[in-house]
């Protein structure tokens, strides 16, 4: 009885949910040299080059459009002295508001260049640079919802296997890459990843959290350290700062749920937290395979504004992997004797302090951790140990400086 009324509650909650055919858009417009909010933004709401729906941004820069039609949509934002921006791919559903975050550059008025406003590149870079946003990601075919696996279908870049997603570059080597996470450098974001590089099955980062990445390819600064290959960075959305809200969802890749809202009732701050954990194990097992792949992983990202000039940010995510055995017949044994057994924990949690030095310039302390654990071990066919392998890496850094915001 009880199960017959949870399915009739999710068809009802459910047709809910489907009868609606209107959404809305919400989101925030910062200065992209300063970090500061942008008030009086005008937010246009584009359907094959026709206004919809419009809005202002707020004294915070917030901005929200109501009774917007489910459907894709372009976003034009303009301010008198910046130039204009268009985003695309803005999906709107009934189920949740969809999110845009903006960076408007000052209009510089030393030279006038056309050029098409939808192509965007940092000034620091001039070449080898593509940015990819959360709905380009997702769409991708054979991407999987990963990272990696659509990075590697750029120009330029190829793929070891097609049970991996490491990145050669130009030729170059996996362990060449850098991957930056809300200006945090990680060693690795993927499950199960290659020990002293950067590649993997899976990402760790849940999809649902990413905003942008921004993939550079050369011709990168020295600010990105001694890499020689790529650049990979990836920028997290900020949880809601309106409303409480929740999604459990099914990907290719597992299971999870992502819950998110605000801190304070001032829209000071926000958090943003999911859970997922791979449904492989589940298939192997039915399947009768004698080898069984798991992997689960939590992330949370808080934002918090102290006041105008200063903000703080925090991410943590973690994952354990590990690869269980079904030794129970002969013909299992020998077949696990080949593979490797390989277990894997870790986790990374980052403190960004932003403070507003001038108009057109801000200062940025982090602060961040990062700890991986690898265990692999090999044995015969009568459980002898021909191998093993028990490493952490443990890592504690601490950036600061005082820039222009140009990337």
């Amino acid at each position: 009885m009880l199960k017959i009324f949870i399915v009739s509650s999710l068809f009802f909650i459910s047709g809910i949910c489907f009868s609606q055919t209107t959404g809305e858009v919400s989101g925030r417009v910062i200065d992209r040299s300063n970090q500061q909010p942008l008030q009086d933004v005008s937010v246009s709401v584009l359907k094959n080059k026709i206004v919809i729906s419009g809005s202002v941004s707020d004294e915070k820069g917030f901005f929200k459009i109501d009774e917007i039609p489910v459907g894709e949509y372009t976003i034009r934002l303009s301010l008198v002295g910046f130039n204009p921006l268009f985003i695309d791919n803005i999906v709107v559903n009934s189920g949740a508001p969809a999110d845009v975050f903006a960076e408007l550059e000052i209009v510089s008025t030393e030279l006038i260049e056309i050029t098409e406003e939808r192509f965007r590149n940092p000034n620091d870079i001039s070449n080898s640079f593509k940015n990819l946003n959360y709905e380009e990601i997702r769409r991708a075919p054979g991407g999987f919802e990963d990272i990696g696996r659509v990075v590697q279908t750029l120009p330029g870049v190829s793929f070891v296997n097609d049970g991996r997603n490491d990145l050669i570059v130009r030729g170059g080597s996996p362990s060449e890459n850098l991957f930056l996470v809300d200006n945090s450098v990680v060693p690795n974001i993927n499950h199960f990843g290659s020990q002293g590089s950067t590649g993997g099955p899976i990402s760790i980062i849940n999809l649902e959290l990413l905003r942008e990445i921004n993939f550079v390819t050369g011709g990168f600064s020295a600010k990105y350290g001694d890499k020689l290959s790529s650049i990979l960075e990836l920028k997290l959305r900020e949880g809601s700062r309106e409303k409480f809200l929740s999604d459990i969802n099914l990907s290719a890749t597992g299971f999870g749920a992502v819950f998110e809202g605000p801190i304070g009732s001032e829209k000071k701050g926000s958090w943003i937290f999911s859970a997922r954990r791979s449904y492989l194990d589940l298939i192997f097992n039915a399947s009768g395979f004698g080898f069984v792949p798991a992997y689960s992983s939590a992330q949370l990202k808080a934002v918090y504004d102290f006041n105008d000039k200063n903000s703080l940010t925090v991410n943590a995510y973690g994952n354990l992997d590990n690869v269980k055995f079904n030794n129970d017949t002969e013909e299992n044994i020998q077949d696990n004797e080949t593979i490797l057994d390989n277990d894997q924990k870790g986790y990374v949690n980052t403190f960004e302090l932003k403070s507003l030095i001038s108009k057109k310039s801000f200062a940025l302390f982090n602060l961040g951790r990062t700890y991986n654990n690898f265990k692999y071990l090999g044995r015969d066919s009568l459980f002898n140990d021909v191998f093993r392998n028990n490493s952490k890496r443990k890592r504690n850094h601490s950036e600061s400086g005082i820039l222009p915001f140009t990337r």
